[in-house]
């Protein structure tokens, strides 16, 4: 897990964390009738290529006194190219610290978790796998079957 933090971003700004770049795009106030929010945009792009656009909030409900994030996330599962094997069940977590309403101003908190799809997969086959074992076998059906029929002759 790599974490990257950026104090005092203003909208327009672009953010280097490994081979990523986030530019912190605009902002925008939304008044809903059970909260308030900031909502954030960033380009998250890898290699020059845009890989998709991060939505993250701060929202304040009226009934709540501490405000809470939406966080953005980005995970890649399937490669787009040779190169990005490497980066094969990556997620990218785009999380807004602090924010100014008014000017936009904000820092962020930008983590980069490897692996994460792989252990989604590794519980799905884990699944699939309990369910195989569980399934009764043919050849023990059979020899069950064989041995009733002795069994009958027997008696």
């Amino acid at each position: 897990k790599r974490e990257y933090t950026f104090e005092q971003v203003h909208p327009g700004t672009k953010m280097e964390c490994d081979s990523y770049r986030l530019t912190y795009d605009r902002h925008r106030l939304e008044s809903l009738p059970e909260y308030s929010s900031v909502v954030m945009e960033a380009t998250l792009e890898r290699e020059g290529r845009r890989l998709a656009v991060l939505p993250a909030e701060k929202r304040s409900y009226q009934r709540v006194e501490n405000p809470t994030t939406e966080v953005a996330i980005y995970s890649s599962f399937l490669p787009r190219s040779v190169r990005d094997l490497a980066r094969v069940g990556e997620d990218v977590y785009f999380i807004p610290v602090n924010v100014d309403p008014e000017s936009g101003l904000a820092s962020f908190k930008i983590m980069i978790n490897p692996f994460v799809n792989w252990l989604w997969l590794g519980g799905v086959v884990n699944i699939l796998g309990t369910g195989l074992a569980v399934l009764p076998d043919r050849r023990e059906r059979r020899l069950m079957a064989l041995a009733l029929e002795e069994k009958r002759a027997v008696a």
